[in-house]
């Protein structure tokens, strides 16, 4: 004997009654674990902009002084030689220890800018060659010139300031990138 369509009727309602406050359950604990997903990523993704905004600060001032003294510009006449290998030594130190916090290899542009800066390997246990005439600096220096110091430097050719504003400017619009910083006019 068949069931009559009634009762059918009756039993499907029944069930879709039954099912309906379990959907809409699943359904609303699968948009609330979707919502914490997406609110870890954005915690994560803060805290990863956080600390290179902190690793920018920590290095942006030691950056600028390189720029400054290679540029001849702000305090350049302060700085010593030997002040400017410290930077460096800071710099390269801190680049490569923080690099991989960075989704684009802020080394590649920094390496660029410290290239036109200074002749690297200048030998086993020597420091770094600054690429600048040193009597220039010597001239203008506001301290007591070391004549130590003249080993510092190359003898030709010279940083040009043009290629130092650029590969400064290209190293700082990589961080400027990197911490999610938009800007119009660079």
């Amino acid at each position: 004997m068949e069931p009559e369509p009634t009762t059918t009727m009756s039993i499907i309602k029944l069930i879709i009654d039954a099912l309906t406050p379990i959907v809409g359950g699943l359904i609303a604990w699968r948009l609330t674990r979707i919502g914490k997903d997406m609110e870890n990523r954005q915690w994560a993704s803060r805290q990863v902009i956080e600390k290179r905004l902190q690793v920018y600060e920590q290095l942006a001032p030691q950056l600028n002084e390189l720029y400054c003294f290679f540029a001849f510009i702000g305090n350049w006449k302060e700085l010593s030689p030997m002040e400017i290998i410290q930077r460096k030594r800071f710099l390269d130190k801190h680049i490569h220890i923080n690099a991989y916090l960075f989704d684009q290899d802020i080394s590649v542009p920094y390496e660029a800018f410290i290239a036109t800066c200074f002749q690297m390997y200048a030998g086993m246990g020597k420091d770094a060659r600054l690429k600048t005439a040193f009597k220039d600096r010597k001239l203008y220096y506001q301290g007591e010139w070391n004549t130590s110091w003249e080993d510092l430097f190359v003898d030709e050719p010279a940083a040009s300031t043009a290629a130092v504003k650029s590969t400064y400017k290209d190293l700082v619009n990589a961080f400027r990138r990197e911490l999610s910083v938009h800007t119009s006019h660079r």
